[in-house]
């Protein structure tokens, strides 16, 4: 089945603050995403922003291309939420086409 991939690579440096803890990102989950998403899958990364290493929360899902409009603005707002908690520069949201089967 063709869908869209749609992901969020949230940083988890605070700028002059350390790092976004697992407590931290835990009760953003509950009270930012959960309520806003039915299904996601949640992973851990290593990133680089302007050039400094830094852990990364990836936040995908693949989706029908009908549901990429809806799902896009709910992933800006998730990422709203995210720079605003953490002081956040920039959350990265990407979309590309993915085929998935279920087996």
């Amino acid at each position: 089945m063709d869908t869209i991939r749609l992901e969020m690579a949230m940083g988890r440096n605070i700028p002059d603050a350390g790092t976004v803890s697992d407590q931290m990102f835990d009760h953003f989950t509950r009270e930012f995403i959960a309520p806003v998403l039915e299904f996601c899958t949640i992973i851990d990364g290593v990133g680089f922003w302007k050039g400094e290493q830094e852990m990364t929360k990836i936040l995908y899902m693949d989706i029908p291309q009908s549901d990429v409009e809806m799902m896009t603005a709910k992933f800006e707002q998730i990422a709203n939420c995210y720079k605003t908690a953490f002081r956040q520069e920039a959350v990265l949201i990407s979309a590309v086409r993915s085929v998935i089967e279920f087996v």
